[in-house]
């Protein structure tokens, strides 16, 4: 592989781990309002419970209209 080529994809799984978190992080304060609270690290895109993931994709929707990018494809699944 090109070094360019593995530069340009190793930056983009960094920027999609650094939106992941992003998008977790703000969900777990929108959970906290709801008055609900999870462990450190709760994964709120693969949660079961309704809540979580209605404040995950609240979390996606906020960052959507602020930063104005949201990627659809977050490669996270090799972590």
């Amino acid at each position: 592989m090109e070094f360019e080529t593995f530069k340009n994809k190793f930056n983009k799984m960094l920027d999609d781990r650094e939106t992941f978190h992003r998008l977790n992080k703000l969900a777990r304060k929108f959970y906290k309002v709801m008055g609900y609270e999870v462990r450190e690290g709760y994964d709120f895109s693969a949660s079961k419970d309704t809540r979580a993931l209605m404040c995950y994709r609240m979390a996606k929707l906020a960052h959507e209209e602020f930063v104005g990018y949201i990627p659809e494809d977050l490669d996270l699944e090799d972590e």
